[in-house]
């Protein structure tokens, strides 16, 4: 009984605490655009040069390439922050396209899928094979 109350306290305590977060902080999620994408490469990469980009429809990941060296760099939405990955022979496990949808399979356990919703399957079609050529 009285390890039936310890627990029912525990849940009820852990859920005020994540109710408080989210009533002070809210449930902020950022959007991806071309700009702060480029942005955030800009930081961690040095001397990156934007060429083409490609921006997932839910705004939840984007594809950017580096102009100087042709690398191909993922950018998705973690929360309210960005997180980028270069999508090279180490890391890319596989792209496959269903429809205009382009998913991702990476060797990382923090970050193992992705996919991107592309205009049209042509364009996600251009894309897979850009990252054949990278990797």
């Amino acid at each position: 009984m009285t390890l039936a109350i310890y627990l029912a306290g525990s849940i009820v305590g852990v859920g005020l605490m994540v109710a408080l977060c989210y009533a002070l902080f809210g449930a902020r999620t950022v959007a991806i655009a071309a700009d702060n994408a480029v942005a955030r490469l800009a930081c961690d990469v040095a001397g990156f040069q934007a060429g083409a980009i490609a921006l997932s429809a839910d705004g939840s990941s984007a594809l950017v390439e580096d102009r100087r060296d042709g690398a191909i760099h993922l950018v998705v939405r973690r929360g309210d922050a960005l997180v980028t990955r270069r999508l090279g022979k180490d890391l890319l496990n596989g792209a496959a396209i269903a429809h205009a949808r382009l998913d991702l399979r990476l060797a990382d356990f923090t970050l193992a899928e992705a996919s991107l919703i592309l205009p049209d399957p042509v364009t996600a079609q251009q894309w897979q094979q850009r990252l054949e050529r990278a990797a």
